[in-house]
């Protein structure tokens, strides 16, 4: 598979935009990772947990919040309709 240069690639008035928004996402996922590190303590005491449990509680996650950032991504690009997908009868 090769890959190439996007047919339309994005204006130049929107590239401090898309510079924004990347950056944005990418410190409220590194805040997000650090606020679960700090209640990690809490949640192993909660849940009777060891400490090779913990790396588990973390990856899942980072793992589960990963999913919902590329969900809503295709969703936003109107690629999949996630809220009703894999569901066999409409609500």
């Amino acid at each position: 598979m090769r890959s190439r240069r996007a047919e339309a690639p994005c204006e130049e008035t929107s590239r401090p935009w898309v510079l924004a928004v990347t950056t944005i996402g990418l410190a409220m996922a590194f805040i997000d990772s650090t606020v679960t590190n700090l209640a990690l303590p809490r949640i192993l005491e909660s849940l009777v947990a060891t400490a090779a449990d913990s790396k588990w509680i973390v990856e899942s996650y980072a793992l589960f919040l990963s999913t919902l950032i590329l969900a809503a991504a295709k969703h936003r690009r109107g690629e999949v309709n996630w809220p009703t997908r894999g569901r066999t009868a409409p609500l």
